[in-house]
């Protein structure tokens, strides 16, 4: 007996070229878990066979999701990266792998966090930049937190918004933090401040 497994998504998986590795990330984990779920469990999760000429009909599941993994990992990925892991046929090696190659090691991700906390910490708009393009920057600094394990509280986030905002918006920020800060997503406080 054999266990079915639905295909959810036949789209073509999102393209890596070796750049902006965090966000293909994020579109890949969500394209694998748009096949199937059982698809990203088996590559985000390592998973043994204990007899492979005569696997389980759960086994077999899970081989079979493995096998689409290992297809939609090698349709996204440029050559140059398709190289250093057309030789793994575990998924869940093949995406260690290529993590471990764009975002390092658990030293270097810690490293990186590191140096994001302090990004984020001292973060100021700058002289020359719009209040939307000083809510992007932070938003790229805090997704970046977040796709090393990091955790950033929508608060923390809003926060930090609102005290890099120029002394100008000093009477609004108060309304804000008085209104609305404490149940507000960070795109609702910026919201909030692109109504006025």
């Amino acid at each position: 007996m054999t266990l079915s497994l639905h295909i959810n998504n036949t789209k073509k998986a999102p393209y890596f070229d070796g750049t902006n590795y965090a966000n293909w990330n994020s579109k890949m984990t969500a394209h694998l878990k748009s096949i199937n779920r059982e698809v990203w469990k088996v590559t985000e999760t390592k998973f043994e066979v204990a007899n492979e000429d005569a696997p389980t009909p759960v086994e077999e599941k899970k081989l079979q999701c493995n096998d689409i993994a290992i297809s939609a990992l090698h349709e996204a990925l440029d050559d140059k990266t398709f190289e250093q892991i057309k030789n793994i046929e575990i998924a869940h090696d093949a995406w260690a792998k290529i993590e471990e190659t764009f975002e390092g090691t658990k030293g270097t991700k810690t490293a990186k966090a590191y140096i994001l906390q302090e990004k984020f910490s001292s973060f100021k708009m700058q002289e020359d930049e719009s209040v939307p393009e000083m809510f992007h920057r932070l938003q790229v600094i805090v997704n970046e937190l977040k796709a090393l394990g990091e955790e950033v509280k929508d608060s923390q986030f809003s926060i930090k918004f609102l005290r890099s905002l120029p002394k100008r918006f000093d009477t609004l920020i108060i309304v804000l933090v008085k209104t609305i800060l404490s149940e507000s997503t960070p795109q609702q406080v910026f919201k909030r401040y692109d109504d006025r």
